[in-house]
């Protein structure tokens, strides 16, 4: 699983949060220890949830399948005069 961001100190941020941040923190815990392989932090300063499963780096790229979708529907929107809208974000080669 992929951890984004510090979500206990968001709970400890609002009101009563003294008390939602111990447990979005227990909660988080489980459930990234009982569903994730492995967990991928987007940085060092996240809780700590599974030190042995936990590496911290950044994720970039786009699946091949989204670059796929957005050749064919360049390919259609070049054939078909314009019907099909493309996908933001990819680009066709």
């Amino acid at each position: 699983g992929i951890v984004p961001t510090n979500y206990r100190a968001y709970a400890g941020a609002q009101s009563g949060g003294f008390v939602r941040a111990p447990i979005i923190a227990g909660a988080s815990l489980l459930v990234v220890r009982a569903y994730c392989d492995r967990v991928i932090k987007l940085s060092p300063v996240l809780q700590k949830f599974s030190p042995e499963k936990e590496v911290v780096c950044n994720v970039h790229g786009v699946r091949e399948e989204f670059v796929a979708e957005g050749r064919r529907r360049a390919g259609a929107t070049e054939e078909d005069g314009g019907d099909v809208a493309p996908v933001e974000g990819t680009r066709a080669s």
